[in-house]
This record gives structure tokens, C-alpha cells and sequence, in this order.
């Protein structure tokens, strides 16, 4: 069968830190057999109040796997708590492995950093009950232990509700921490509306900046999954649905990046987030 892995338009550039080159990479979510996480790497859920690891969909339960050109997440079960996160770390993006292959340490960023993502789908699958998903920086590593910081966006279906959040909050040894910044609230509206996510750190001196942004899926041109739409010079100039925005200080240096899905006790197992690209770049042009 087929694997479709990077765009025509796009080059696989990653180095490690130190280096003055800029590189950006975007990843579509459409491979059909191989590796099934779609070259991101390590993943990690919690399963009966523990954290288990795993590499490229060889774990049988809450897990990202590619389905439908989408990288999704799925509530496990009816009951309790559901929290998984994958890590951008992968070197072998075509090959189905069991363990971390060497090399993932080239995948630690620092800034400036753009992060992009069309989630077509966040839900916990109850009205009422939140549901958040978001990227991952500054973690320490891509294993279940790691601490970093995650930039979210929080739903909670109930129609039309302005009980929405885009929310940053510390994460410590593989679990949220405190909440540092919230939006004012909005509206997501239906679970399955698509968005895209873009997180911006910037550098200046010793101080790092960041902004998260919520762009409705209209105001990007183009339709669907297109990758062009990532490269879109929209994204500096379209007027998000919501933001936040502020100073890191000594929260933030560097490290691996990732993608996270949690769901709070009362989801129902049509909880779901679906992320259907994914943009990246260490290159300051594009902010």
C-alpha cells in the first residue's frame, strides 16, 4: 500500500539546538499502513492510575493512532479519567518500531517556535463535561515522567454556551499542574466544528513570549486537511475567536514538543480529539 509522508512543498529539517539553521516541517495524517502515529513517536496514557509508555500504536488502549487521516485519541471507557499525550521524537517516521529509535534527542526545540493544528473534533462525549486538547512544549524528556508546559483548549459541549476556554497550564511528571493563564470565555460550538491551534514563542534576550490562538477553520483560505493552508500568511493577520498571550520568564528554555487529550470523569466513549495536520518551525520568518 501506499505511504504518503511529506508534502511536496515541505522538507524534514530538524537539528539540534545550537544550531543556526531554521527549519520547518508539516505532517499530514494520512498514512496507510507502517507507522501508524504518523511520525510522531512516544505515547503515553494513564491506565488504572498509571502511566504506561508506549512507541508507535504497540499499546491495546487509550492511545493516538492514525484513522482516517486523522491523529486521534479516544475516551477509553465510561468511568474515571482519561489522559494521553504523544511526543514529537521520531527518526524512523516510516517504520513501525517498538522502542524509541537513537536519535530523538534532535527534536528538542527552543525559540522562536510555531506551532500549527486543524483538530476537526474535541469532545468528552457528555455536555457538561470538559474536555481539553493542546500542545505540549519544554518537555523534559518524551517519556512518562516528563514535566513541561501545555497550552490547551478546553470545551465543554453544551451548545452554545460561552463555557470555553483556551487555558495554559504546568505539566508535571506526566499530569497537568497548576493552571498559569486563561482566555475569557467563548463559545467552541459543535464538537465536530474544525479549528486550527497556533501557539507562537518568541525570543527576545533572556524573555520568551508566548501567544496561543484559536482561528475558526473559515478564516484560514483553503479547505480541508490542504497543507497549503498551514503555510497561509492568514495566521498573522485573522482575528482569532479567542487567545492569550504573555511572558514565560523562567518557565521555559527548550524541549520535545507534543500533543495532548483529557477528558474528565463522566465522558462518555464518544470523547474524541482529531488532529488532522500538523505544522512546526524553528524558522522566525513565519511568525
Amino acid at each position: 500500500m501506499k505511504i504518503r509522508r511529506f508534502s511536496a512543498i515541505a522538507l524534514l529539517s530538524l537539528t539540534p539546538l545550537g544550531q543556526t539553521y531554521a527549519g520547518w516541517h508539516i505532517i499530514n495524517f494520512d498514512a496507510e499502513s507502517g507507522d501508524r502515529q504518523a511520525e510522531f513517536g512516544s505515547g503515553n496514557s494513564i491506565e488504572g492510575g498509571m502511566i504506561k509508555p508506549k512507541y508507535d500504536n504497540t499499546h491495546e488502549r487509550l492511545f493516538f493512532i492514525v484513522q482516517g487521516g486523522a491523529l486521534k485519541c479516544k475516551v477509553h471507557t465510561e468511568e474515571g479519567r482519561n489522559l494521553a499525550w504523544i511526543v514529537y521524537d521520531d527518526t524512523e517516521p516510516e517504520t513501525l518500531n517498538t522502542t524509541r529509535p537513537p536519535g530523538w534527542e534532535q527534536f528538542e526545540y527552543s525559540a522562536p517556535l510555531v506551532i500549527r493544528a486543524r483538530l476537526t473534533n474535541l469532545t468528552s462525549g457528555s455536555n457538561g463535561t470538559p474536555a481539553r486538547g493542546g500542545i505540549l512544549v519544554g518537555l523534559s524528556d518524551s517519556g512518562p515522567d516528563a514535566s513541561g508546559l501545555l497550552f490547551a483548549i478546553e470545551n465543554s459541549p453544551s451548545g452554545s454556551a460561552e463555557d470555553d476556554y483556551l487555558r495554559l497550564y504546568s505539566f508535571k511528571d506526566g499530569d497537568l499542574g497548576s493552571e498559569l493563564d486563561s482566555s475569557i470565555p467563548f463559545s467552541f460550538g459543535s464538537s465536530t466544528s474544525p479549528y486550527f491551534l497556533q501557539l507562537t514563542l518568541s525570543s527576545s534576550g533572556s524573555a520568551i513570549a508566548y501567544k496561543l490562538e484559536l482561528f475558526s477553520d473559515a478564516s484560514i483560505p483553503g479547505s480541508g486537511s490542504d497543507q497549503n493552508r498551514l503555510l497561509s500568511s492568514s495566521f498573522q493577520t485573522a482575528t482569532p475567536v479567542a487567545s492569550i498571550g504573555g511572558n514565560l520568564n523562567d518557565l521555559y528554555s527548550k524541549g520535545f514538543v507534543g500533543l495532548l487529550f483529557e477528558s474528565e470523569p463522566g465522558s462518555l466513549t464518544s470523547g474524541e480529539i482529531d488532529i488532522d495536520s500538523f505544522f512546526i518551525s524553528a524558522d522566525p520568518m513565519t511568525q
